[in-house]
């Protein structure tokens, strides 16, 4: 697999008749997504893969791979307008690939590896976009004029 989007978050709006949602970022395991209900007051929920009004199932033909998420995972409830879904997939910060010297060579679990480090800098990326930032400074040039020898 190779990661070829640099987005790991999406946001759905409510329109009061969908409950399907598609995401097109990749996950590898359910852990890895996360599901964020916020209100039309702006409150926000973390929602829990489930059955019942307030969770969400979850579909993904094989992992890793995108989906959909279907909520409520069940009753008669929908998605307002002025509500939202956001769908971000979340990934531990930790190496776990251990490649054994003289051991065997496996091309896939390498490149899992450099997959899961690419989510780790996009999900890192998003969180750094949406952080205050001061003023970039250019450090002061240092003055030559101090640094001149005398003539002599």
């Amino acid at each position: 697999m190779t990661i070829t989007s640099t987005f790991s978050k999406e946001i759905k709006n409510g329109n009061g008749a969908a409950t399907a949602f598609g995401f097109a970022f990749v996950i590898n395991q359910a852990a890895d997504l996360q599901v964020i209900f916020t209100s039309a007051d702006g409150v926000e929920t973390l929602l829990a893969e489930g059955a019942g009004t307030a969770n969400y199932s979850l579909s993904v033909a094989s992992y890793p791979g995108s989906g959909s998420i279907t909520y409520p995972a069940s009753g008669s409830g929908r998605l307002a307008a002025g509500e939202t879904l956001t769908l971000a997939r979340v990934v531990a910060l930790e190496q776990q690939t251990d490649l054994i010297n003289q051991g065997d060579w496996n091309p896939e679990e390498v490149e899992a590896a450099f997959d899961y480090g690419r989510m780790v800098d996009i999900q890192q990326q998003e969180e750094l976009d949406r952080t205050l930032k001061g003023r970039s400074r250019r450090p002061a040039a240092a003055s030559t004029s101090r640094c001149r020898r005398r003539s002599r």
